[in-house]
């Protein structure tokens, strides 16, 4: 067990990069302590035309007044800030992050008020002012000031001083999303502050934002943690930016041109990954509830003349983020063929390599789990365990060493991809090595697609007990009384066999939110040779 654990900490740690090991030493050693500053005379650099996105953006309401608040399908009474330690961090960091303040409610005004001047007093330690809620808070913060033209000597201060213990807390250490989130926040108040001495916020904030672009935004689009829900918060972080800077003088035209560009690709990339409902497929910790519609963000980025190029392939492989899709009238299908990334974080990935989704007509039918929390523990296991998504499993071990709440040690490695598409079918391949250390076993994942069906052959390169291969299915498919038929509420009616495996029907949760969950069935194959050919086929009367 001790040699378990020890290796499972070494696969975790020598993935890191040598940068973010030294950051993450310091932050535990050197505790930085929230100072005080303040700032005379204060003149705002923005005014309510400023920033296109105050007046379109619509938010899920969230904020009660005077106090209540309904964050993750959770409700509570929040009468301080200090007694909330009862709910969960997830919960508790929203609640920092001042989301509600973009709720456009000239009636809530006063209690937004009432509620930022008890942070003032209450909070000037502790996890409310870990980098990531704080960076979220002055954005919001300053959104919110220069809407209601909110000057009060108490909150410019605070929120100077928030500014700056951010740029002494920039996360190093973590990267991926939390980096990004630092460089808006310092983009957002050194534009805030400029008139003073805001430049410093700024150039810092710039100098972070675009090496993150370069380094975090792939060539074929995608946000290189995987994870659509994920990808679609950063794109609006990009909105966001873009907006503020596209017509001033802050961001070298070089910059922006870039900032345009990847953009595009986000919103081409997000168009291929959300389902026939518009919304996200559940690839790592992706649900819904948390980020924007592709269709709010195709139309925030309309707002800023900026238009993507439609997607009219049938096939398209998005080679750096590792995920094919295939579109027809018909089906929206999806196949996880990349390894765990990236390498240095990657906290949101789980353990679906292989995996597929799909939806037929205008319902999901094939789905991975979801997620409903990030506490550590059982439920969050499970959810990123292989054992929770649509793809094959080998002795209930999980095909990369997914653990704790963001941790990854040994991980799976995809290789061997093929794709092609012929007269009749499109078919595509792929091979990855996660069971290989325990049990010396390669497994490969051949879809074939034709017009009214699909084939998934899995194939082992030598023959094991105890394999078994999952396709979960959306909560809406209506069983019918005919074995392994079914139909969605679209009216497509789909059969399930089954070559070199038995199909038995299990009930199943399926996790489309924080704090939700929902009854659904699970097709798990026994598979009893080292090849199992698994077909769906449909038709609509």
């Amino acid at each position: 067990m001790t040699f378990n654990i020890l290796q499972r900490y070494f696969f975790t740690i020598i993935n890191l990069n040598v940068t973010q090991i030294f950051f993450r030493i310091k932050r535990n050693i050197v505790k930085k302590k929230f100072k005080f500053y303040e700032i005379k005379n204060f003149k705002p650099t923005f005014d309510k035309s400023s920033n296109k996105l105050l007046k379109n953006q619509k938010y899920k309401k969230t904020f009660l007044p005077p106090d209540n608040f309904s964050l993750l399908n959770e409700k509570e009474n929040i009468s301080s800030f200090l007694k909330i330690k009862n709910k969960k961090k997830l919960w508790r960091y929203n609640i920092y992050y001042f989301d509600f303040l973009n709720e456009l409610n000239k009636k809530n005004f006063k209690y937004q008020k009432n509620l930022i001047n008890t942070w003032i007093k209450e909070i000037t330690s502790g996890e409310g002012l870990e980098p990531y809620p704080t960076s979220l808070r002055i954005v919001n913060w300053i959104k919110w000031s220069t809407l209601n033209e909110y000057k009060d000597v108490e909150f410019i201060n605070s929120l100077y001083s928030q500014l700056h213990f951010l740029n002494r807390n920039i996360e190093y250490d973590i990267l991926g999303n939390h980096i990004i989130s630092n460089a808006k926040a310092l983009i957002y108040g050194g534009i805030f502050f400029h008139k003073h001495d805001g430049s410093k916020f700024l150039t810092k904030g710039i100098k972070i934002f675009v090496e993150s672009l370069n380094n975090q935004i792939l060539n074929d689009g995608g946000h290189y943690e995987r994870s659509p829900m994920y990808h679609s918060l950063i794109l609006e972080d990009l909105l966001d930016i873009y907006s503020i800077t596209y017509d001033s003088k802050y961001f070298k035209k070089s910059d922006l041109k870039l900032l345009r560009y990847k953009i595009i690709k986000m919103l081409t990339w997000l168009e291929l990954m959300i389902h026939n409902d518009g919304r996200v497929s559940f690839f790592n910790d992706s649900v819904f509830g948390i980020a924007k519609s592709y269709k709010y963000l195709l139309s925030y980025a309309e707002s800023l003349s900026i238009k993507p190029k439609s997607q009219k392939k049938n096939v398209t492989v998005l080679e750096e983020s590792g995920y094919f899709v295939y579109l027809n009238k018909k089906i929206n299908f999806k196949f996880n063929i990349g390894s765990v990334a990236p390498r240095e974080q990657p906290g949101h990935s789980h353990a679906n390599t292989l995996a597929i989704e799909m939806s037929i007509g205008k319902d999901r039918f094939i789905v991975n789990s979801g997620i409903s929390t990030y506490e550590v523990g059982q439920t969050r296991s499970k959810q990123r365990s292989t054992k929770a998504q649509s793809t094959l499993q080998i002795n209930n071990s999980n095909s990369s060493d997914v653990w704790s709440s963001f941790r990854v040690g040994r991980r799976a490695k995809v290789f061997g991809i093929n794709c092609e598409t012929l007269d009749e079918y499109t078919t595509v391949s792929g091979c990855h090595d996660g069971f290989f250390h325990k049990y010396n076993i390669i497994h490969k994942r051949e879809i074939i697609i034709y017009e009214n069906k699909l084939v998934v052959r899995d194939y082992l390169n030598r023959k094991i007990s105890n394999t078994k291969i999952r396709f979960y299915l959306f909560p809406g498919i209506k069983v019918l009384k005919e074995k392994n038929k079914f139909k969605t509420m679209d009216g497509y009616f789909i059969r399930a066999n089954c070559n070199g495996g038995k199909i038995l029907r299990k009930k199943s949760k399926w996790y489309p939110e924080f704090s939700i969950e929902k009854e659904n069935n699970l097709l798990e194959i026994t598979m009893k040779n080292q090849i199992c050919e698994t077909i769906f086929d449909w038709y609509k009367k």
